[in-house]
């Protein structure tokens, strides 16, 4: 059976969901409807597949899926409109602004008869898979504790590049609306979800309207507790990188490098070719890679990309 693809919205996410679909059995691209035509045609060119303008000119062709890439604010509108007209929907995150829109485009899949999924891809990383074979098997024993930093930074020129990025309109939130997502969708996915969650939220660096940082204490039915800290501003400016050390630490890689099996690595490159005239490789978090046993130079920043407070050195990969 051959399944027929539409994707609405041609922003920056829906290349990627272009290549995945090429990359499918048994499909047809039916088409790439967008507000934006220009880009809608780029795209449709590439993928030889048709424009059109507006989502319901590309449902009417009766879609077995449909593929949402749209800004936050539009997830739900379009997501029920879909999902009405017969087809499946794989929405990109977050599912929606809000819990009501949410919840109304869960029982409209409910009511239709129709799969409605969330891009949440981070699960399927093999560390991720392993780790939840791990609690699967009950190998882990009890939940004690989970513990999140996670520095997701951008620099103030990504807020500054769209007039939508980091407000309440244009995407219903900051970072817990655009970049924490996976990360609290690997915490529930691992952990489940807490009982009780309080936290606070605020902007303190970024040139944006809604927050670029946030902290919550969790705690969970069986007494377990827990705390995340997210943020898209740079960290600190401590001299010793204590806060680098916490995980908000960069790593430049000099050329290629092979990931050791089941490694999946994350360049930045558009961060690093700023320093580095995209001669090097980013890797977010201080996450690395080479092959086993062999030694790879490394450019170590403590603090963030813009300060420049790098250490030269070595790192020697060991087998996992």
């Amino acid at each position: 059976m051959t399944l027929r693809y539409g994707v609405i919205g041609a922003g920056v996410v829906a290349p990627s969901h272009l290549e995945a679909i090429a990359a499918l059995d048994e499909i047809e691209l039916v088409g790439i409807a967008a507000l934006h035509r220009a880009a809608a045609e780029a795209l449709a060119r590439d993928h030889h597949c048709r424009a059109v303008e507006t989502a319901d000119d590309l449902l009417a062709d009766g879609l077995d899926v449909a593929v949402i890439c749209t800004p936050h604010p539009s997830h739900a509108e379009l997501t029920i409109r879909a999902l009405e007209s017969g087809a499946h929907v794989l929405c990109e995150k977050p599912l929606a602004p809000e819990v009501r829109e949410a919840d109304a485009m869960i029982a409209a899949a409910d009511r239709a008869g129709r799969l409605l999924g969330v891009c949440f891809q981070q699960r399927f990383r093999p560390v991720i898979a392993a780790a939840r074979r791990l609690l699967d098997e009950g190998r882990l024993g009890t939940l004690m504790r989970t513990s999140i930093v996670d520095p997701l930074y951008r620099p103030n020129a990504y807020y500054r590049s769209a007039d939508w990025r980091g407000t309440w309109k244009g995407e219903g939130g900051g970072v817990l609306m655009n970049q924490a997502p996976h990360t609290l969708d690997l915490l529930c996915h691992l952990a489940g979800p807490p009982a009780t969650v309080r936290g606070i939220a605020q902007r303190r660096a970024q040139p944006m309207e809604a927050e670029d940082t946030a902290t919550a204490l969790l705690t969970y039915a069986d007494g377990a507790f827990g705390t995340v800290a997210v943020g898209t501003h740079p960290a600190g400016a401590s001299p010793v990188g204590c806060l680098g050390m916490l995980g908000d630490t960069w790593e430049w890689t000099a050329g290629g490098f092979d990931g050791y099996p089941g490694f999946a690595p994350y360049p930045y490159r558009e961060y690093s070719e700023v320093f580095f005239g995209g001669d090097y490789r980013v890797l977010r978090g201080g996450s690395w890679a080479t092959r086993a046993r062999v030694a790879t130079p490394t450019f170590r920043n403590w603090d963030h990309p813009q300060r420049r407070q790098i250490f030269a050195g070595l790192r020697i990969a060991k087998d996992a």
